[in-house]
């Protein structure tokens, strides 16, 4: 892995998750205290926003590891590329 000193992100895992579930928590909760009816309990709203803060939070990792996945395959291709250059020469 070359250098130690340099830090190439592999993937946004469980911590990445994590902290978008607690960013996300505080407007979903609002939304569902908004959108649900006033004789519920106040557990049912508050288990609804964290419920889909944490899919919503599942989606934004998902996509981020796309995105990462995908700057990697290309890095890697390039470097192949580059050795294969330096091979042939």
């Amino acid at each position: 892995m070359g250098n130690p000193k340099s830090f190439r992100l592999e993937a946004a895992g469980w911590g990445f998750w994590l902290v978008t579930s607690l960013v996300l928590a505080g407007p979903s909760v609002y939304i569902a205290y908004q959108v649900t009816q006033e004789h519920l309990s106040r557990e049912i709203p508050f288990a609804m926003g964290i419920v889909v803060a944490a899919f919503v939070s599942a989606f934004v990792t998902y996509i981020a590891n796309l995105i990462i996945q995908r700057n990697n395959e290309r890095r890697r291709s390039a470097e192949a590329k580059q050795a294969k250059k330096q091979k042939k020469r």
